[in-house]
């Protein structure tokens, strides 16, 4: 199994953690649940006629189980040649924004098939890694990229952001571990802040991403205290996010303070208001950014319709369908809104470099 490149486990990650391997001044830019089943689209664009397919498939934290995808013909009178099909993977809560984007008749300028499936970053980098590379590959984080490149093969560069979500603290509303206001900062929320409960960061981004922000002001060796701190928090994490916000719909008052996309917290509260409350860390927050990764080894006519597919998936209308679906633009402004409140303004930290995550 894959796991984050050189880090491997939480275990592996305090290790790291206790070299310091977040280094160096780091300037803060300010910006104005359900769990996710996985779906395959087929998208055939032939001019203004557009032909999908859809069947629902279960996602598992290894990878995509694909169903049959099945279709109807396109209409007699359009004429195309036989184009490449364009296998496209990307995070699932972005899956169902992207296959409509590029099933809608205005999409596309040629004749293309889209093959859109869903699948988590570490699923999709096992499949990098093993030869099965897709054509284009949206993950929700650019630090994925770390778990696919090789000294030996071309490397695996970030492509322009579709959308944002930042990283949110998820405290309860009520009980004993509800937090009155939010921590000053992720150092503080994971080094010393009551008692905060993590997803395995092999599996979960934002958890991920977290750990990473929270070395930032701890350029020392890592001390005892907080080294044993760490560990029993490895020893509670759960297998994914989505486990998390199970247990806060369960018991509402048991569960205790965890890091989560913006985007998934708002999902969840539709669903269950009042249940958690949205925290930003008072020194800022990392994003999940949501690049667009074009395989380097493509072809001329795969590049040609992925260059087509991005124009697509950055167009006015796909923006307005990121927004809907609760993610917030590329400048990091209008997101949801969450228990009520509208998404605040953020101070965006920027995330450490690749040479000091793998450090």
């Amino acid at each position: 199994e894959l796991g984050i490149r050189g880090v491997g486990s939480l275990a592996a990650l305090l290790g790291r953690l206790g070299r310091g391997f977040i280094m160096g001044k780091h300037v803060a830019q300010t910006y104005g649940s359900r769990r996710v089943a996985g779906k395959i689209f087929l998208v055939g664009a032939l001019g203004v006629a557009v032909v999908t397919a859809t069947q629902v498939f279960a996602e598992s934290q290894t990878g995509t189980s694909p169903g049959l995808v099945t279709g109807s013909s396109a209409p007699s009178t359009v004429k195309c040649t036989k184009s490449p099909e364009v296998r496209l993977l990307v995070a699932p809560e972005l899956q169902s924004v992207v296959s409509e984007a590029l099933s809608a008749p205005s999409a596309t300028k040629g004749c293309y098939a889209y093959v859109v499936t869903g699948s988590s970053a570490r699923a999709a980098a096992s499949k990098i890694r093993s030869g099965q590379a897709p054509d284009l590959w949206v993950p929700d984080s650019s630090t994925w990229l770390d778990a696919v490149n090789q000294p030996s093969a071309p490397a695996w560069t970030t492509g322009p952001s579709l959308t944002l979500s930042p990283v949110l603290v998820a405290s309860p509303s009520k009980g004993k571990s509800a937090l009155a206001a939010a921590p000053a900062s992720w150092s503080e929320f994971i080094n010393a802040k009551g008692e905060p409960q993590v997803a395995n960061p092999d599996n979960d981004t934002a958890s991920r991403l977290a750990f990473f922000t929270s070395r930032i002001d701890q350029r020392d060796a890592i001390t005892r205290d907080t080294a044993a701190r760490l560990i029993v928090l490895s020893r509670f994490a759960k297998d994914s996010v989505g486990v998390l916000l199970d247990q806060a719909a369960a018991s509402p008052t048991a569960i205790r303070p965890f890091p989560v996309a913006e985007q998934r917290l708002a999902t969840f509260d539709a669903e269950h208001p009042g249940v958690l409350t949205a925290m930003v860390p008072q020194a800022g927050t990392v994003v999940l950014d949501y690049p667009a990764v074009t395989n380097p080894n493509l072809s001329a006519d795969r590049r040609e319709a992925v260059a087509n597919a991005l124009e697509v998936l950055q167009s006015e209308g796909a923006r307005t369908a990121y927004l809907r679906a609760g993610f917030r633009d590329t400048t990091g402004t209008k997101g949801p809104t969450v228990g009520g409140i509208s998404a605040p303004s953020l101070t965006q930290v920027p995330m450490v470099s690749a040479t000091e995550r793998a450090a």
